[in-house]
Parts: C-alpha cells; sequence; structure tokens
C-alpha cells in the first residue's frame, strides 16, 4: 500500500472521532457558531470571582494559622505561670489545716 491513487496523487485520510464525557456520556462537538459578546464578560467575571474565593480561603487560613498560634502562646503562658508557681513555692510550710 502506497499511498497512492490511480493517478499517481497522494489519498487523504478522514479521521472521524466523537469526545464522549466519561461520567456525563455527553459528546463534544465543533461549531461554527460565534458566541454571543456576554460569553466573554461572564467568562471574566467567573474569573474575577474564583480569584476572590481564593483570596477569601487563603486569609481564613491564615486567621485558623494566627488563631493556632495565639493558642500555643496562651498555653506555654499557663504552663510557665504553673512552673514558676511549683519553683517558688515554699514547700516546708504546713498546707494541711489540722484543728
Amino acid at each position: 500500500m502506497s499511498g497512492e491513487g490511480v493517478d499517481g496523487r497522494i489519498k487523504t485520510v478522514k479521521t472521524v472521532f466523537r469526545l464522549i464525557h466519561v461520567n456525563l456520556g455527553c459528546a463534544l462537538h465543533g461549531s461554527t457558531q460565534v458566541l454571543p459578546k456576554w460569553y466573554a464578560v461572564c467568562k471574566l467575571t467567573f474569573a474575577v470571582i474564583m480569584i476572590i474565593v481564593i483570596i477569601i480561603i487563603i486569609i481564613i487560613i491564615i486567621r485558623i494559622i494566627i488563631m493556632i498560634i495565639m493558642i500555643i502562646i496562651i498555653i506555654m503562658i499557663i504552663m510557665l505561670t504553673m512552673l514558676t508557681v511549683l519553683l517558688y513555692f515554699d514547700w516546708s510550710s504546713n498546707l494541711i489545716f489540722t484543728p
């Protein structure tokens, strides 16, 4: 098979295939239809909304990290206070009340 026709010209091969979504079963197809101008605005609006959502998520994560750091600092202060009380407590005094 040389790929040449009867008159010596090269034959073209036409391949037809469909892209089908695995979960939905919808087929993707091409079209020469021109999309309306608002379509581009919607795409831009969606991109801006996604950027805002990502920024909000980052701010929430930063606030959670700051809260965790504050809780760790409070626990350390409490532990240091307890340690200070234990170190400077007079253990020789009688703590039990006896009538």
